[in-house]
């Protein structure tokens, strides 16, 4: 496995982090839309994450084509890219739930009705944390799609 497949697999990570930071936004602006009036700001935005997204995904290789050119010299690697995929994609479901745990700590005091928490980030937290454990636990299958 050379340099840009390699990165090429990194690529549709990035391409996995925005469709996920795309949802979340909207639905964070649905929510604040509920509380008060909201411009479109965040709606042109979550837009411009998907379409990073989309493309990230569907065009890996040349994108890792135009960050490592072909006059590099491209050393082989003995890591297989479904191998790569796995680990990468555990990482990735490691740091959504580390980096939204924090936020659930606040959750467990408003339930014990000690505090008062936003319902946005509580409930954007739980989504956000369900979704790293999906992804953590199915990173094969993931790791698979990716890798096609």
């Amino acid at each position: 496995m050379d340099l840009r497949l390699l990165l090429g697999t990194g690529i549709r990570i990035f391409a996995i982090c925005m469709a996920l930071e795309a949802f979340r936004t909207l639905y964070s602006i649905k929510q604040a839309q509920l509380l008060s009036s909201v411009d479109s700001a965040g709606y042109i935005l979550s837009v411009i994450y998907m379409v990073v997204a989309v493309i990230s995904w569907l065009f890996p290789l040349n994108i890792s084509a135009i960050i490592v050119p072909s006059t590099e010299n491209l050393e082989k690697s003995e890591v297989k890219p479904i191998e790569f995929a796995r680990v990468s994609t555990s990482l990735f479901a490691l740091y959504l739930i580390l980096n939204n745990i924090w936020a659930l700590f606040p959750g467990y005091v408003l339930f014990s009705n000690k505090f008062d928490i936003d319902p946005t980030t509580l409930s954007s937290a739980i989504l956000t944390t369900v979704a790293g454990l999906i992804i953590l636990l199915n990173n094969k299958k993931i790791a698979m799609l990716m890798c096609k």
